[in-house]
């Protein structure tokens, strides 16, 4: 009995959790601003790595991290 009010307890509760989930990020406008959270952070990431690159790898070998040695001179 204890078993049965406790699973259906965890049950509802789950439940309400996924209701709340589905109605907070998967409305449409929600959708779009949860995307283009997602790509600025990615962008922000990217960043932060070729900047890693730029400064720890000797820039010569690779070619696409000499572009940024005019624009970043100060991060040598």
């Amino acid at each position: 009995m204890v078993d049965f009010q406790i699973r259906s307890y965890s049950s509802i509760i789950t439940r309400l959790g996924k209701e709340v989930i589905v109605r907070r990020f998967f409305t449409r406008k929600r959708l779009i601003v949860n995307i283009l959270w997602g790509i600025l952070i990615v962008f922000i990431l990217l960043f932060i790595l070729v900047v890693y690159l730029y400064r720890h790898i000797d820039p010569v070998p690779f070619g696409f991290l000499t572009i940024f040695s005019d624009h970043l001179p100060h991060l040598r």
